[in-house]
């Protein structure tokens, strides 16, 4: 490893000094860079990452359950493996719960990424306004520069006549 290279705290991976972003997905410290936060991009990204990682969970909770209830049923006497069955479906529906939220948090994610665009287009749309409005007050002055005269007697009139 060089002056040019940083190592990946992550996954041991050398990147260049200027890498904001690992191939493993880890995120260098960029906030004496530029102190903007994550890109829509990336907040994006990092929500739909979590909700993949919950979704697992979901599915291991329900495996878990499905172990924890046959259990309880092939010893129907065994107080401890009722339990277990009991707190596995309550963690299986924490689970889905969580779930739930983080695909709200990923969809307004989703959605807060394309809206740069949409601002972007509504800003340059403003800015053409402005300059067709800044364009047009302009073309007023310069005709009332130039040769202004009386209408009664068509003799010419100063600038600053009213």
């Amino acid at each position: 490893m060089g002056i040019f290279d940083k190592a990946c705290p992550q996954c041991t991976a050398d990147n260049a000094a200027g890498a904001i972003r690992c191939a493993c997905g880890f995120i260098f410290d960029t906030a004496d860079a530029n102190d903007l936060g994550p890109s829509p991009q990336e907040t994006a990204e990092e929500e739909r990452l979590f909700q993949e990682y919950l979704a697992a969970r979901v599915a291991k909770a329900i495996e878990q359950t499905t172990v924890a209830v046959h259990a309880a049923d092939v010893e129907p006497a065994n107080e401890r493996r009722a339990i277990e069955a009991i707190r596995a479906q309550a963690v299986v529906e924490k689970a889905k719960v969580e779930l739930a939220a983080q695909q709200a948090r990923a969809a307004k994610a989703a959605r807060a990424m394309e809206e740069p665009k949409t601002n972007h287009d509504e800003f340059h749309a403003a800015q053409a306004e402005k300059i067709e409005q800044a364009l047009s007050t302009a073309r007023v002055m310069q005709s009332l520069k130039a040769g202004r005269e009386c209408p009664l007697c068509t003799g010419p009139l100063a600038a600053d006549a009213t």
